[in-house]
């Protein structure tokens, strides 16, 4: 189980290791994997290292409460960068979430049937990490996009 484990962070954070130069992301090297120091990520990471979430269930649920939390981020982010936009840019950065949101749902659709067809317990582990990789990268960009335009 150790070792499922270790395969889900490292699939989860190399996937995720992109240069990011901001001020509240710190990047730092474990073992051969690189990953930003978010609050979600370290709570993800606290809960899979849990003996008590050794298991399927219990590490669907760490990886289910971390999209939660990735969402509640992405959604203050955008109110965010909303609240600080020009009233003549809003109409097209909300045209981007919602392309943003289309793209995901259709990985998502994709993803759900890819998995299906191997079947076992750990598609659904995988159809939940491919989630959490798609609304992390997408809150991180849009993080380093109010963070490079609006913080001084």
């Amino acid at each position: 189980m150790k070792l499922l484990l270790l395969i889900i962070l490292s699939t989860y954070y190399y996937t995720n290791s992109q240069e990011y130069d901001i001020k509240n992301v710190r990047e730092f090297r474990l073992g051969a994997e690189y990953y930003f120091e978010y609050t979600e990520d370290k709570e993800l990471k606290s809960c899979l290292e849990n003996s008590d979430n050794f298991n399927t269930l219990g590490m669907n649920a760490c990886i289910g409460n971390s999209i939660r939390k990735w969402y509640n981020k992405l959604d203050s982010t955008f109110t965010k960068i909303m609240i600080s936009l020009p009233d003549d840019m809003k109409p097209s950065f909300e045209k981007q979430q919602s392309d943003w949101a289309l793209y995901k749902d259709t990985e998502m659709e994709f993803s759900n049937k890819l998995y299906r067809l191997r079947g076992g317990t750990f598609s659904t582990s995988a159809i939940l990490i491919n989630e959490l990789k798609l609304v992390r990268k997408r809150c991180i960009d849009l993080d380093i996009l109010y963070q490079s335009l609006f913080q001084n």
